[in-house]
This record gives C-alpha cells, structure tokens and sequence, in this order.
C-alpha cells in the first residue's frame, strides 16, 4: 500500500490519456478506461503501421468492422464487440500481426487491456460474437489490401475476398466522431 498516497500500488508505469488520465498498460483496470481516449487515440492511428496510400485509422477500421457485423445480423453485443475489438490499442498502439508474436509480453498485454475494456463496456464472453468479429476483421483486412495498399510483392494469403464496397478513408475527426457516434448509439446514449 503506498501511505504517501492512500492507493495501492501499480504495476508499471501510467502513460497520460487523451483527456487527461493516467492509464498503466501493464495494470489495466476498468475504472480508468474512458471511450473518448480510445476514440481519440484510434482515430489517430494509422493502420499497417502507416503503410497506407494515405492515412486509414485504427478507429475508421473498427467501425467498419461493427457496420460488417450489424450487415451479417449480429446484435447490438456483437455489434459492441466488433467496435471495441482493437480498443486496446488505444492504450498500446497499433503493433502490425507479423511483429506482435516476436514481442515478448505484449499478447499478454494485450488480451490484459482487452479484457478490462470489455469488463468495462459490460461485454460478457461470446463465442459467437468472436467468430463474427474475427470474419469481419479478416474481410476487412483483404478489403483494405485492395483498397489502401500498393500492389502485394507476395499473395497475403487472405482467407476471405474483400467486400464489394470500396473504402475512401476518412480524416481523423470524422473516424473520431463516427466511432462515438456508434458506441453511444449501441449504449443507448450512455
């Protein structure tokens, strides 16, 4: 217990949030999660770690996925659940899929904050809402490969063909308010 100031002690250090919060990545708990610094931080990251042709963020890709998965007649949960699944990338950046397994602790990670984001927005574990998520990420992904992307030197190897839709990416401020928009939309206003 730290005496000096009556809390007890965390793991790690806090990084400060958007709005001004102190959030440890490696000590996540839900009362320090607030959807305006995921909104905010997602919509300011690039995905493919800023590979793009132009800038597509973290936030605009999330909310694409919950509309994939409101498309395929997923509920209001899943829907959540789609918005929210890189929401831990707020608080531990965008780390491209062929670096993340090479970092040591940072899948621990972070599932750690995933599961605390979730806690927090009152998502309770789905094995359907999971599959849902996973095909509209990998629907996505191929998607955004075609649209976003210079031409592959290799095949991806992609496992599901793009969506018929074309993405024209959206500045920040518009993927920021867009995700809000469908968080406070599926909290009933909350």
């Amino acid at each position: 217990m730290n005496t000096d100031a009556g809390k007890t002690e965390r793991v790690g250090d806090w990084c400060q949030t958007f709005t001004g919060r102190q959030f440890w990545p490696m000590d996540p708990r839900a009362e320090d999660v607030c959807i305006e610094d995921i909104a905010h931080a997602l919509a300011l990251q690039c995905r493919f770690a800023g590979h793009c042709r132009e800038p597509y963020s973290v936030a605009e890709h999330s909310v694409r996925a919950a509309e994939y998965v409101r498309g395929l007649g997923g509920d209001a949960e899943e829907v959540l659940a789609a918005l929210l699944h890189d929401a831990s990338e707020a608080y531990l950046v965008d780390v491209p899929r062929p670096v993340k397994p090479h970092l040591a602790g940072y899948k621990a990670a972070e599932r750690a904050v995933q599961t605390v984001v979730n806690r927090w927005a009152g998502l309770r574990d789905c094995a359907d809402r999971g599959s849902f998520v996973h095909r509209a990420d990998e629907v996505l992904l191929a998607t955004e490969a075609r649209d976003l992307m210079a031409r592959p030197p290799a095949d991806w190897r992609l496992s599901n063909p793009p969506m018929a839709e074309m993405i024209v990416p959206w500045d920040w401020r518009t993927a920021e308010r867009e995700f809000l928009a469908r968080f406070f939309e599926l909290r009933g206003g909350r």
